[in-house]
């Protein structure tokens, strides 16, 4: 066997593994279906109740949360002042591609989620040129690259980012015209960062080269409703209108992978890694502060009488659904003014209360003594607290359907141990995502109706896909889900770099050994 002359990694952030499949049997996807045929393929387990956070800097560190600090994107709750805050570029889960600069490999590395600019890198790193939300996370784009002449590079040859450098999120595509335009920018972008993989890997010897795409993973938060029935959003007249949006998106992407494949001799390692899937956004997230308010100080509490601020609030909330919806764009120009917080104020002078983890599952942070600056739990007290809490939040049912608010209570501390872990929240509540979660109710909450609407229509699936052919793979479906964590040591192997500490371990089906 002839040594191995570069891995190449293409990323769909947040493209659905069932998606894939099921377009792909349709025949939709004739590139991606034709890597599963003749490679290795199978199912990717990311870190549970962290997934949208932690599943690439776990994908390219093989460390988990509580062993790298990107559990969340860049965001994090600090104990200190009671205030989400976003890392600093310097605090973030080591890249596998610094380790293999470091070994003297040449390294390309475009828009990998949640990934700072390397500037030291043993060849070129492009960050925010075209991605779903900005290496930090906070959705402030600064497209850069190292060496920084790459930047003119780029732009001569495409121009900049068609969405303007903005986060999906303040876009909020409201009518079908905003959904085709919406639609159109993700479209070009996939044709542009298409042809800038193609000229860079074009040029020279690359050992490794990453590349991610980050347009499922808007056009899956925002226009997920287009095309399912069952959804609150859906509109017959909108899909007439747009089609299916998403599966669009699936085929260009999947024609830009064919125009790449065409450049890649049999001396390269293809992976396709889809790092998490899409399906409806339905959430108890901002919802829950309210169920944990009610837990701790009983149902009739009350707080004190509502400001200006808050009234204007209460009128937005009691608006019907659509018209919120139609107004966003609006509202958003207000959030400075008019803008609040998803939880209630002043969590330092509760026992326990809501932090953000993620959209699918809900965070919850005991006020622990000797954690917090103004900690009232006593740490001796904190493992019978933990059970109490979550023995009531168990018994929260969905008003509508019957069913439990929440599938799996996770103590993230717990299990995701070590130098990061105090960060973590303590409890993560993975939502029971079957219907819309609109009321809910328990005896020690009685009903309480969520009252956040969020623009977006879709949102993550924990379980993501991976599809390897080319040299050394030894083809077929793999027998069992692999982790996320799993590649980076798998990359340290076929690179012949020594082991280092981890969460996963190598993918025998991607390589038994050294290929370099």
């Amino acid at each position: 066997m002839k040594p191995l002359s570069r891995l190449l990694i293409i990323g769909a952030d947040s493209a659905d593994p069932d998606l894939i499949e099921k377009w792909g049997a349709a025949g939709d996807l004739p590139n991606l279906m034709q890597l599963r045929a003749c490679g290795a393929f199978g199912r990717v387990r990311n870190p549970v109740a962290c997934d949208a956070g932690a599943a690439w800097p776990t994908f390219h560190s093989g460390l988990e949360p509580g062993n790298q600090p990107q559990f969340d994107g860049g965001r994090y709750f600090d104990p200190l002042d009671y205030k989400v805050k976003f890392h600093p570029p310097e605090v973030a889960a080591p890249a596998i591609w610094d380790e293999l600069s470091r070994a003297g490999k040449r390294c390309f590395v475009m828009d990998a989620p949640y990934a700072k600019l390397a500037r030291n890198l043993s060849g070129i790193s492009i960050v925010d040129w075209g991605t779903h939300n900005s290496t930090v996370g906070d959705g402030k784009m600064c497209f850069s690259a190292s060496p920084i002449t790459v930047v003119d590079e780029v732009l001569s040859l495409v121009g900049p980012d068609p969405a303007g450098g903005r986060a999906c999120d303040d876009y909020w595509p409201a009518t079908p015209a905003d959904c085709r335009r919406f639609l159109a920018l993700h479209l070009d972008r996939i044709r542009k960062k298409t042809t800038l993989i193609k000229h860079f890997l074009a040029q020279g010897r690359w050992d490794y080269f990453e590349a991610v795409y980050g347009d499922l993973h808007c056009v899956g938060h925002h226009l997920w409703h287009i095309n399912d029935p069952t959804h609150p959003r859906y509109r017959a007249t909108a899909e007439t209108a747009l089609g299916e949006p998403l599966r669009t998106c699936y085929k260009a992407l999947d024609q830009g992978i064919g125009e790449i494949l065409t450049m890649v001799d049999d001396r390269t390692l293809i992976v396709f890694y889809a790092s998490h899937g899409i399906g409806p956004q339905y959430t108890g997230t901002s919802l829950l502060d309210r169920i944990l308010y009610n837990l701790e100080h009983g149902i009739h509490s009350k707080r004190k009488n509502p400001s200006l601020k808050k009234r204007l609030r209460a009128l937005w909330r009691a608006a019907p659904r659509d018209l919120r919806l139609a107004l966003m764009p609006l509202r958003n120009r207000f959030r400075g003014a008019l803008g609040h917080s998803l939880f209630l104020p002043h969590p330092e002078t509760r026992k326990f209360f809501e932090v953000f983890c993620t959209n699918g599952t809900g965070g919850v942070r005991i006020n622990l003594r000797g954690r917090e600056s103004h900690g009232l739990v006593d740490p001796s007290d904190y493992g019978v607290l933990l059970d109490r809490v979550s023995s009531d939040l168990s018994k929260i049912v969905n008003v509508e359907t019957g069913e439990p608010l929440i599938d799996q209570i996770v103590r993230l501390q717990e299990i995701f141990p070590g130098p990061y872990a105090s960060q973590l929240p303590d409890l993560g509540l993975v939502w029971n995502r079957k219907h819309p979660i609109r009321y809910v109710s328990s005896p020690q909450i009685g009903t309480l109706a969520q009252e956040h609407v969020d623009g977006r229509s879709g949102d993550h699936r924990q379980e993501g896909l991976f599809l390897a052919a080319g040299h050394g793979v030894r083809g077929g479906g793999l027998n069992k889900v692999v982790e996320a964590a799993d590649f980076a040591p798998t990359i340290r192997r076929i690179f012949g770099l020594p082991p280092q500490a981890c969460d996963g371990k190598p993918i025998d089906a991607l390589s038994a050994g050294p290929l370099f």
